[in-house]
């Protein structure tokens, strides 16, 4: 499923919860890289932090583990 080369479907008629794991076609597989990039495009930006400012390089020498090492 997380390789996106699957899909799941319900079985109609199926007594309980029953579902049907198929293998998608190369066509099905990049349409749905298509729209997923296209989404991802669409997305606004995440906001600004004020902990973080855009640009600005991670300093390591300050940073310190859950240990305090």
């Amino acid at each position: 499923m997380q390789t996106g080369e699957y899909n799941v479907k319900p079985i109609s008629g199926a007594e309980g919860t029953e579902f049907l794991l198929y293998r998608l076609t190369e066509e099905e597989i990049a349409a749905r890289k298509k729209k997923r990039a296209e989404l991802v495009g669409t997305m606004p930006r995440p906001r600004a932090s004020d902990n973080f400012r855009e640009g600005e390089k991670f300093r390591f020498e300050k940073m310190k583990d859950i240990d305090g090492s």
